[in-house]
Protein backbone atom coordinates (compact mmCIF):
# COMPACT_ATOMS: atom_id res chain seq x y z
CA UNK A 1 0.00 0.00 0.00
CA UNK A 2 3.01 2.49 0.86
CA UNK A 3 4.58 1.63 -2.27
CA UNK A 4 1.72 2.22 -4.60
CA UNK A 5 1.06 5.45 -3.30
CA UNK A 6 4.56 6.39 -3.33
CA UNK A 7 4.87 5.58 -7.09
CA UNK A 8 1.54 7.81 -7.94
CA UNK A 9 2.74 10.49 -6.35
CA UNK A 10 6.21 10.36 -8.12
CA UNK A 11 4.65 9.49 -11.38
CA UNK A 12 2.09 12.95 -11.17
CA UNK A 13 5.54 14.94 -10.03
CA UNK A 14 7.32 13.47 -13.48
CA UNK A 15 4.56 14.82 -15.42
CA UNK A 16 4.87 18.02 -13.65
CA UNK A 17 5.80 21.69 -15.94
CA UNK A 18 8.95 21.83 -17.63
CA UNK A 19 10.14 24.57 -14.64
CA UNK A 20 10.41 21.62 -12.10
CA UNK A 21 13.15 20.01 -14.37
CA UNK A 22 15.63 23.15 -13.93
CA UNK A 23 14.95 24.10 -10.49
CA UNK A 24 18.02 24.98 -8.63
CA UNK A 25 19.82 22.51 -6.04
CA UNK A 26 17.48 23.78 -3.13
CA UNK A 27 14.32 22.98 -5.20
CA UNK A 28 15.86 19.36 -5.90
CA UNK A 29 15.91 19.09 -2.44
CA UNK A 30 12.37 20.29 -1.75
CA UNK A 31 11.18 17.60 -4.38
CA UNK A 32 12.81 15.33 -2.76
CA UNK A 33 11.20 16.51 0.64
CA UNK A 34 7.94 16.00 -1.33
CA UNK A 35 8.28 12.56 -1.78
CA UNK A 36 9.03 11.65 1.50
CA UNK A 37 6.14 13.06 2.99
CA UNK A 38 3.03 10.84 1.51
CA UNK A 39 5.51 7.74 2.29
CA UNK A 40 5.34 9.40 6.51
CA UNK A 41 2.01 10.22 5.90
CA UNK A 42 0.59 6.62 5.26
CA UNK A 43 3.20 4.83 7.04
CA UNK A 44 1.79 7.06 10.27
CA UNK A 45 -1.67 6.38 9.38
CA UNK A 46 -1.32 2.26 9.04
CA UNK A 47 0.65 2.55 12.63
CA UNK A 48 -1.98 4.81 13.73
CA UNK A 49 -4.63 1.98 12.62
CA UNK A 50 -3.15 -0.85 14.58
CA UNK A 51 -2.46 1.14 17.87
CA UNK A 52 -6.12 2.10 17.73
CA UNK A 53 -7.29 -1.28 16.69
CA UNK A 54 -5.44 -2.80 19.54
CA UNK A 55 -6.16 -0.62 22.24
CA UNK A 56 -9.86 -0.97 21.40
CA UNK A 57 -9.56 -4.76 21.52
CA UNK A 58 -8.01 -5.16 24.47
CA UNK A 59 -9.46 -8.46 25.98
CA UNK A 60 -12.68 -8.85 23.99
CA UNK A 61 -13.17 -12.06 22.88
CA UNK A 62 -12.82 -12.44 19.20
CA UNK A 63 -15.06 -11.90 16.21
CA UNK A 64 -17.77 -14.57 15.56
CA UNK A 65 -20.53 -15.03 12.67
CA UNK A 66 -23.11 -15.95 15.24
CA UNK A 67 -24.27 -14.44 18.22
CA UNK A 68 -22.99 -15.27 21.28
CA UNK A 69 -26.14 -17.40 23.14
CA UNK A 70 -27.49 -16.16 26.12
CA UNK A 71 -26.97 -19.39 28.22
CA UNK A 72 -22.70 -19.05 27.21
CA UNK A 73 -23.63 -14.86 27.80
CA UNK A 74 -24.67 -16.10 31.25
CA UNK A 75 -21.86 -18.73 32.04
CA UNK A 76 -19.11 -15.84 31.72
CA UNK A 77 -16.14 -14.02 29.83
CA UNK A 78 -14.18 -17.68 29.79
CA UNK A 79 -17.16 -18.96 28.53
CA UNK A 80 -18.06 -16.15 25.85
CA UNK A 81 -14.43 -15.90 24.61
CA UNK A 82 -13.88 -20.56 24.38
CA UNK A 83 -17.27 -19.76 22.37
CA UNK A 84 -16.31 -17.62 20.14
CA UNK A 85 -12.76 -19.42 19.64
CA UNK A 86 -14.90 -22.50 18.83
CA UNK A 87 -16.86 -21.14 16.28
CA UNK A 88 -14.36 -19.54 14.37
CA UNK A 89 -12.96 -22.55 13.47
CA UNK A 90 -13.84 -25.82 11.04
CA UNK A 91 -13.30 -28.42 13.61
CA UNK A 92 -14.78 -30.89 11.83
CA UNK A 93 -11.05 -32.36 11.55
CA UNK A 94 -11.13 -32.61 15.77
CA UNK A 95 -13.86 -35.33 15.65
CA UNK A 96 -13.39 -36.04 19.20
CA UNK A 97 -13.78 -32.92 20.39
CA UNK A 98 -16.66 -32.39 18.43
CA UNK A 99 -18.28 -35.39 20.02
CA UNK A 100 -17.85 -33.28 23.16
CA UNK A 101 -19.05 -30.08 21.88
CA UNK A 102 -22.14 -32.42 20.77
CA UNK A 103 -22.68 -33.69 23.88
CA UNK A 104 -22.18 -29.76 25.52
CA UNK A 105 -24.74 -28.72 22.73
CA UNK A 106 -27.83 -31.31 23.70
CA UNK A 107 -27.11 -30.73 27.49
CA UNK A 108 -27.68 -26.92 27.41
CA UNK A 109 -29.84 -26.63 24.02
CA UNK A 110 -26.58 -24.37 22.28
CA UNK A 111 -27.36 -25.83 18.25
CA UNK A 112 -24.41 -24.41 16.69
CA UNK A 113 -21.67 -26.59 19.02
CA UNK A 114 -23.43 -29.39 16.84
CA UNK A 115 -22.99 -27.96 13.46
CA UNK A 116 -19.62 -29.96 13.06
CA UNK A 117 -20.89 -33.19 14.21
CA UNK A 118 -21.88 -34.79 10.61
CA UNK A 119 -19.10 -34.17 9.03
CA UNK A 120 -16.81 -35.04 12.18
CA UNK A 121 -18.47 -38.60 12.77
CA UNK A 122 -17.67 -39.17 8.74
CA UNK A 123 -14.12 -38.25 9.70
CA UNK A 124 -14.54 -40.52 12.54
CA UNK A 125 -15.87 -43.58 10.88
CA UNK A 126 -12.96 -43.54 8.35
CA UNK A 127 -10.16 -44.02 11.20
CA UNK A 128 -8.38 -47.16 11.90
CA UNK A 129 -8.42 -48.63 15.35
CA UNK A 130 -11.04 -47.93 18.27
CA UNK A 131 -11.62 -44.53 17.80
CA UNK A 132 -14.53 -45.02 15.58
CA UNK A 133 -16.37 -46.74 18.21
CA UNK A 134 -16.76 -43.16 20.26
CA UNK A 135 -19.97 -42.63 17.37
CA UNK A 136 -22.08 -44.44 19.53
CA UNK A 137 -22.52 -41.05 21.60
CA UNK A 138 -24.18 -39.63 18.68
CA UNK A 139 -25.75 -42.10 16.95
CA UNK A 140 -28.19 -44.79 18.04
CA UNK A 141 -27.04 -48.61 18.24
CA UNK A 142 -29.37 -49.20 15.64
CA UNK A 143 -27.94 -46.74 13.14
CA UNK A 144 -24.78 -47.64 13.64
CA UNK A 145 -22.62 -47.94 10.19
CA UNK A 146 -21.82 -51.38 9.17
CA UNK A 147 -17.72 -50.17 9.59
CA UNK A 148 -18.59 -49.50 13.11
CA UNK A 149 -20.70 -52.33 13.85
CA UNK A 150 -18.18 -54.67 12.89
CA UNK A 151 -15.40 -53.07 14.94
CA UNK A 152 -14.19 -55.07 17.67
CA UNK A 153 -13.78 -53.93 21.40
CA UNK A 154 -10.11 -53.02 21.95
CA UNK A 155 -8.27 -54.97 24.34
CA UNK A 156 -6.71 -53.35 27.91
CA UNK A 157 -2.90 -54.26 26.30
CA UNK A 158 -3.61 -52.99 22.78
CA UNK A 159 -5.30 -49.70 23.50
CA UNK A 160 -4.15 -48.66 26.91
CA UNK A 161 -6.28 -47.81 29.84
CA UNK A 162 -7.31 -44.23 29.04
CA UNK A 163 -8.49 -45.64 25.69
CA UNK A 164 -10.13 -48.91 26.28
CA UNK A 165 -12.30 -48.18 29.29
CA UNK A 166 -14.19 -45.57 27.99
CA UNK A 167 -14.85 -47.06 24.49
CA UNK A 168 -15.64 -50.58 26.43
CA UNK A 169 -18.33 -48.85 28.61
CA UNK A 170 -19.79 -46.81 25.75
CA UNK A 171 -20.87 -49.73 23.51
CA UNK A 172 -22.26 -52.29 26.81
CA UNK A 173 -25.25 -52.29 25.17
CA UNK A 174 -23.93 -54.20 22.44
CA UNK A 175 -20.95 -56.18 23.94
CA UNK A 176 -21.41 -57.21 27.48
CA UNK A 177 -19.28 -55.55 30.43
CA UNK A 178 -17.42 -58.62 32.31
CA UNK A 179 -17.42 -58.85 36.02
CA UNK A 180 -13.59 -57.66 36.09
CA UNK A 181 -14.66 -53.91 34.53
CA UNK A 182 -15.61 -52.51 38.00
CA UNK A 183 -12.01 -53.60 39.50
CA UNK A 184 -10.48 -52.12 36.70
CA UNK A 185 -12.22 -48.86 37.35
CA UNK A 186 -11.43 -49.05 41.29
CA UNK A 187 -7.95 -49.72 40.46
CA UNK A 188 -7.45 -46.50 37.78
CA UNK A 189 -9.31 -44.24 39.97
CA UNK A 190 -6.50 -43.17 42.32
CA UNK A 191 -3.86 -43.57 39.69
CA UNK A 192 -4.88 -39.43 38.63
CA UNK A 193 -4.11 -37.49 35.44
CA UNK A 194 -5.62 -38.50 32.53
CA UNK A 195 -6.18 -42.17 33.80
CA UNK A 196 -8.68 -40.94 36.69
CA UNK A 197 -10.81 -38.79 34.02
CA UNK A 198 -11.25 -40.90 32.06
CA UNK A 199 -12.06 -43.95 34.33
CA UNK A 200 -14.61 -41.22 35.27
CA UNK A 201 -16.11 -41.14 31.78
CA UNK A 202 -16.42 -45.19 31.83
CA UNK A 203 -18.04 -45.21 34.92
CA UNK A 204 -20.77 -42.42 33.57
CA UNK A 205 -21.17 -44.29 30.28
CA UNK A 206 -21.91 -47.43 32.30
CA UNK A 207 -24.42 -45.69 34.24
CA UNK A 208 -25.95 -44.55 31.51
CA UNK A 209 -26.07 -47.74 29.41
CA UNK A 210 -27.30 -49.15 32.14
CA UNK A 211 -24.26 -51.59 32.40
CA UNK A 212 -23.13 -50.69 35.97
CA UNK A 213 -25.65 -50.70 38.90
CA UNK A 214 -25.45 -46.71 40.71
CA UNK A 215 -26.35 -47.62 44.25
CA UNK A 216 -24.17 -50.32 44.71
CA UNK A 217 -21.48 -48.27 43.01
CA UNK A 218 -21.34 -44.96 45.54
CA UNK A 219 -17.93 -45.31 46.88
CA UNK A 220 -16.35 -45.95 43.25
CA UNK A 221 -18.07 -42.27 42.84
CA UNK A 222 -17.09 -40.59 45.31
CA UNK A 223 -13.63 -42.02 44.82
CA UNK A 224 -13.53 -40.58 41.23
CA UNK A 225 -14.63 -36.80 42.77
CA UNK A 226 -12.30 -37.40 45.05
CA UNK A 227 -9.02 -37.64 42.92
CA UNK A 228 -10.45 -34.87 40.53
CA UNK A 229 -10.45 -32.24 43.22
CA UNK A 230 -7.46 -33.61 44.57
CA UNK A 231 -5.84 -33.13 40.38
CA UNK A 232 -7.23 -29.76 40.48
CA UNK A 233 -5.75 -28.37 43.92
CA UNK A 234 -2.35 -29.72 42.65
CA UNK A 235 -2.28 -29.06 39.13
CA UNK A 236 0.30 -26.31 39.07
CA UNK A 237 -1.06 -24.68 35.12
CA UNK A 238 -4.98 -24.55 34.22
CA UNK A 239 -4.26 -26.51 30.88
CA UNK A 240 -5.67 -29.46 29.39
CA UNK A 241 -6.00 -31.77 32.13
CA UNK A 242 -6.86 -29.09 34.75
CA UNK A 243 -9.77 -28.31 32.95
CA UNK A 244 -10.72 -32.17 32.29
CA UNK A 245 -10.67 -32.81 35.67
CA UNK A 246 -12.58 -29.35 36.06
CA UNK A 247 -15.98 -30.10 33.79
CA UNK A 248 -15.82 -33.58 35.09
CA UNK A 249 -15.65 -32.41 38.92
CA UNK A 250 -18.62 -29.63 37.94
CA UNK A 251 -20.35 -32.30 36.02
CA UNK A 252 -20.59 -34.94 38.83
CA UNK A 253 -20.41 -32.71 41.79
CA UNK A 254 -23.91 -31.37 43.54
CA UNK A 255 -21.78 -28.73 44.92
CA UNK A 256 -19.91 -26.04 42.00
CA UNK A 257 -16.09 -25.33 43.03
CA UNK A 258 -15.38 -21.74 44.00
CA UNK A 259 -14.59 -18.66 41.65
CA UNK A 260 -11.12 -18.87 42.12
CA UNK A 261 -11.30 -22.20 40.26
CA UNK A 262 -12.29 -20.76 36.85
CA UNK A 263 -10.45 -17.72 37.62
CA UNK A 264 -7.09 -19.82 37.24
CA UNK A 265 -8.47 -20.41 33.50
CA UNK A 266 -9.11 -17.33 32.79
CA UNK A 267 -5.68 -15.90 33.62
CA UNK A 268 -4.19 -18.24 30.96
CA UNK A 269 -6.72 -17.88 28.48
CA UNK A 270 -5.47 -16.19 24.74
CA UNK A 271 -6.43 -13.47 23.34
CA UNK A 272 -8.30 -15.30 20.24
CA UNK A 273 -9.82 -17.20 23.22
CA UNK A 274 -8.21 -20.68 23.53
CA UNK A 275 -7.18 -22.42 26.25
CA UNK A 276 -3.33 -23.34 26.21
CA UNK A 277 -2.47 -27.41 26.32
CA UNK A 278 -0.16 -26.86 28.59
CA UNK A 279 3.01 -25.12 30.23
CA UNK A 280 5.35 -26.66 27.98
CA UNK A 281 2.87 -26.61 24.99
CA UNK A 282 1.99 -23.40 25.37
CA UNK A 283 -0.12 -22.68 22.01
CA UNK A 284 -3.89 -22.72 21.81
CA UNK A 285 -5.97 -26.35 22.13
CA UNK A 286 -9.07 -27.15 20.65
CA UNK A 287 -9.79 -30.05 23.37
CA UNK A 288 -8.70 -27.93 26.55
CA UNK A 289 -10.79 -25.12 25.14
CA UNK A 290 -14.04 -27.28 24.78
CA UNK A 291 -13.22 -28.55 28.00
CA UNK A 292 -13.11 -25.05 29.36
CA UNK A 293 -16.22 -24.24 27.73
CA UNK A 294 -18.34 -27.59 28.95
CA UNK A 295 -16.63 -26.34 32.41
CA UNK A 296 -17.72 -22.74 32.76
CA UNK A 297 -21.52 -23.90 31.24
CA UNK A 298 -21.43 -26.49 33.98
CA UNK A 299 -20.07 -24.18 36.66
CA UNK A 300 -23.01 -21.58 35.80
CA UNK A 301 -26.08 -24.44 36.06
CA UNK A 302 -25.30 -26.28 38.60
CA UNK A 303 -28.28 -27.94 39.60
CA UNK A 304 -28.16 -30.61 36.55
CA UNK A 305 -28.15 -34.39 36.80
CA UNK A 306 -25.00 -35.89 35.53
CA UNK A 307 -26.33 -38.03 32.61
CA UNK A 308 -26.85 -37.26 28.96
CA UNK A 309 -23.61 -38.50 27.05
CA UNK A 310 -25.40 -40.60 25.02
CA UNK A 311 -27.99 -40.34 22.43
CA UNK A 312 -30.54 -43.17 22.90
CA UNK A 313 -28.90 -45.51 25.36
CA UNK A 314 -29.42 -48.84 26.56
CA UNK A 315 -30.52 -51.34 26.74
CA UNK A 316 -27.30 -52.96 28.38
CA UNK A 317 -26.19 -55.90 26.43
CA UNK A 318 -25.69 -58.18 29.65
CA UNK A 319 -26.91 -58.02 33.22
CA UNK A 320 -25.37 -54.62 34.88
CA UNK A 321 -22.42 -55.26 37.00
CA UNK A 322 -22.62 -55.00 40.94
CA UNK A 323 -20.08 -53.90 42.93
CA UNK A 324 -20.25 -56.55 46.18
Amino acid sequence: LVSRQTDLYCAQMDRGSTKAKVHTKPAKSLRRFHYIVPILVVTASFISAIVVQRLSSGNSPPASKEPVPTVVANAGPVAVRAYAFLMSKDLAGEPLDVLVLDFVGRRFGIDTLRSFTSRAVENLIDEEGPNKLYVRLVLPASKLPERVRSAPLPTLEAAGSIVYYPVVALNCDRFPLQPAFLDGLRSEAPKGGYRSTHSALALLWGYEQGCIDRTSTTDLYNEHLRVLSETIATESFPGDLYVEALALYEFMSEEPVPESILDRVAQVQLEDGSIPYSRSEPMGSTHATTLALWAALEHSDPERSPDGWIVAPGPPAGPPLVQR
